[in-house]
């Protein structure tokens, strides 16, 4: 079955870019263009990853970087991380109720709402876990001690990523890379597409605000992470970039039926 599934993947996507491959299409390209536009933004935070990192990692946070990283998923309590879960199981409760109703499979309304639950699947779940495991990270709070309490420089290795749970002569393997908390906000760019393919004009142009929240919300998460030690800056770039890339990868496979 996964070869299957593998081979009408590499189809798709053979059909859709390298057999029409021009300069032109290149160009338009667009989950390149946000995957090339993440890496550029993880080079540039690279300068002041660390600083950055530990100056929020020791600012007074009364409690804010606790309340956004709990989740009644892990914790039992509810936080500022459970508002992207709850889209994808409000989407996925939704779609199963309209094909109870007898909503057709290709309906908009039943497209949309598979998009926004595969987007938080596939996005948030899977990519970015995928990614936490494999590239083995140390945690910003592995060198608290080390770094806080002294007046030494930041060791060059805890921006190293490891792979596979070896991290550098260290030896943390904490899967900060990169950030699944952040991953959950950004999962919200998802209304940004459906926005997009709506009729109403200002309904359209309102995807631009969406954006802006998303991005607001995905800092907040990504400061509060840095808060508590959790994350480098850098996870939460990467994790931004990566959910919003895996998203347009999907919007490509949905739009044509939505409308």
């Amino acid at each position: 079955m996964l070869p299957s599934v593998l081979g009408k993947t590499f189809k798709f996507y053979k059909e859709v870019y390298i057999s029409s491959f021009s300069v032109k299409s290149f160009v338009q390209l667009r989950p390149l263009q946000i995957f090339l536009l993440g890496l550029l933004s993880i080079l540039l935070v690279g300068f002041i990853d660390g600083e950055a990192t530990y100056y929020f990692w020791k600012a007074p946070h009364l409690g804010y970087s606790e309340w956004m990283a709990q989740s009644l998923f892990e914790t039992g309590k509810f936080g500022g991380s459970d508002f992207g879960i709850f889209l994808g199981i409000f989407a996925l409760i939704y779609w199963m109720v309209l094909i109870r109703k007898g909503f057709p499979k290709n309906h908009s309304k039943v497209l949309k709402l598979k998009f926004i639950f595969l987007s938080v699947i596939l996005a948030p779940l899977f990519a970015v876990h995928s990614f936490k495991w494999i590239i083995s990270r140390a945690r910003p709070n592995a060198f608290a001690s080390e770094v806080l309490k002294s007046s030494t420089e930041i060791p060059a290795d805890v921006y190293l990523p490891g792979f596979m749970g070896l991290h550098g002569p260290r030896g943390y393997s904490w899967n900060s890379f990169p950030s699944g908390h952040v991953s959950t906000c950004a999962a919200f760019l998802v209304l940004c597409y459906i926005l997009s393919s709506s009729s109403n004009s200002r309904v359209r142009h309102s995807r631009f605000l969406v954006f802006i929240a998303v991005a607001i919300y995905s800092v907040a998460m990504a400061i509060a992470r840095s808060m508590s030690g959790m994350h480098w800056l850098s996870d939460s770039v990467a994790s931004f970039f990566l959910v919003w890339t895996v998203i347009d990868l999907l919007w490509i496979r949905f739009r044509s039926n939505i409308s």
